[in-house]
């Protein structure tokens, strides 16, 4: 392998110190996450889970983790990027709307992958 090609894999793999920045940083936000928020949405994902088909359901919200509420917009950590825009691009309204009827707040909802999350952690 000529060093060049090493100095590529160095330089572009999350380093230990970026895996600390992204446990820390949802830690973080964890805890400013509202009780009540928290219920609506594990209402919500229940709903989910009884009336999308199983593989649908499976597929793309089975993982998913809630991390934090930023001024209503509530921000989910996914297994990848692909997921993050297949949520995003076919799912979000009709979370949002659903979201809407159990809560009457209006929500956002957004989606990012670890690795999404390391990105923005290196262009900072």
């Amino acid at each position: 392998m000529s060093n060049k090609v090493r100095e590529i894999i160095r330089k572009e793999s999350p380093s230990k110190s970026n895996k600390v920045n992204i446990k820390e940083l949802l830690n973080k936000y964890k805890s400013e996450i509202d009780e009540n928020i928290k219920k609506e949405w594990q209402k919500l994902y229940k709903l989910l889970e009884e009336e999308l088909p199983a593989s649908s359901f499976n597929t793309w919200f089975s993982n998913l983790k809630l991390v934090t509420n930023i001024d209503n917009k509530l921000i989910f950590l996914t297994a990848n990027e692909f997921q993050s825009d297949q949520l995003k691009n076919h799912y979000s309204s009709l979370l949002e709307q659903a979201m809407q009827e159990l809560t009457n707040k209006n929500f956002k909802f957004s989606f990012a992958s670890k690795s999404e999350i390391v990105k923005k952690i290196k262009n900072q």
